[in-house]
């Protein structure tokens, strides 16, 4: 399956269409889709801008940072592989909060990039509890 480094978005007559080499591509027909990701797992590495994925694998209590995003609308994912404590400091943030800390395998972090800084479109954890509960999610500091 050939991998997909670019493409273009463009409004036609009919609406958006995913350019490719200059031809449409139906979304139908997408199968899967593959976003690039990195591992980090180094004290105050600092987490990519340009690759959507992060996954955290440190071995101790440690911190990464979080640039600053190049557009709005931009996506990082953030995802611990690992049961230390990882805090991340996003240089710009849309909120209150100025770190979050992850401390479970399975825990997620979606923040997305605006006018304000990072926002926080989702946190989740790998944690099993029962439907109506919520448990270990990522933590947001002040």
């Amino acid at each position: 399956m050939p991998i997909l480094t670019s493409a273009d978005i463009e409004r036609g007559e009919k609406g958006w269409s995913l350019m490719v080499h200059g031809a449409p591509v139906s979304l139908e027909k997408i199968l899967s889709l593959s976003l690039g990701a990195e591992i980090k797992s180094n004290d105050r590495d600092a987490l990519s801008t340009t690759i959507p994925v992060s996954i955290l694998d440190h071995d101790a209590n440690e911190r990464v940072t979080l640039a600053d995003g190049s557009s709005v609308g931009q996506i990082k994912v953030i995802f611990s592989s690992t049961n230390n404590t990882v805090d991340i400091t996003p240089a710009t943030t849309a909120g209150a909060y100025s770190k979050i800390s992850t401390t479970n395998i399975g825990s997620v972090v979606i923040l997305m990039w605006t006018p304000d800084g990072w926002g926080v479109l989702s946190r989740s954890s790998g944690a099993i509890r029962p439907a109506n509960a919520v448990a270990q999610l990522p933590i947001l500091h002040r």
